[in-house]
């Protein structure tokens, strides 16, 4: 796995490179390894990273349907490009664009999005960081995305996920309030996106 992609997105805990990933010589037949993004936790926040890769782990059956799939928590020295380690970083799925802001809302997203919160309420997580930079589109096929799955609460082929999920907690609330939580917060962010307005979760 290399580093030879471009910086993507960086926040609070960690930044988001392209990744490229190669097979070892010998064994390329029959192989392909999909598009993945390597989110690498900034400097004292690799607690931050391992607790998203916990929170992965706890939305498995949701991984390729609402959120994108989590390839694992690893830890590494890369001295090619910082003079600190080891670094954690998290291999994920590499997905498509955000939401356009200014513009209307493509049609079925706001339905997708309002299910996707509605399946992470089932399993009890709340987010805690909802947000427009936190919902990204599906990688197509045409960019070697591979083919969501459906989910397992609706059994529809969302064509929006949501990431980061370094803030995410388990509630002990009633199934009602999580997804309460999901509409109230979901229909800020989404009504907001048409007016050009990123708003952000403490607003």
């Amino acid at each position: 796995m290399s580093l030879w992609g471009k910086l993507l997105s960086e926040g609070r805990t960690g930044m988001i490179f392209e990744c490229e990933c190669t097979i070892p010589h010998g064994n390329e037949k029959g192989y392909k390894i999909p598009p993945v993004v390597i989110k690498l936790a900034r400097q004292f926040h690799t607690k931050d990273i391992s607790r998203e890769a916990t929170a992965y782990e706890s939305i498995t059956c949701l991984q390729g349907s609402a959120v994108p799939r989590c390839y694992g928590f690893f830890q590494a020295r890369l001295f090619d490009y910082f003079d600190f380690g080891p670094m954690s970083l998290l291999v994920i799925e590499k997905l498509g664009g955000l939401l356009e802001l200014g513009k209307p809302l493509p049609n079925g997203a706001e339905s997708d999005l309002n299910d996707v919160g509605s399946d992470l309420a089932k399993l009890h997580i709340l987010h805690s960081d909802l947000r427009w930079e936190n919902i990204l589109s599906v990688l197509p096929p045409s960019e070697g995305g591979l083919p969501s799955l459906p989910s397992p609460f609706t059994g529809k082929i969302y064509g929006w996920r949501l990431v980061d999920f370094d803030l995410a907690k388990r509630t002990t609330h009633h199934i009602t309030f999580a997804q309460g939580h999901y509409m109230g917060h979901m229909e800020r962010v989404l009504s907001c996106i048409p007016m050009g307005i990123p708003v952000q979760p403490w607003e």
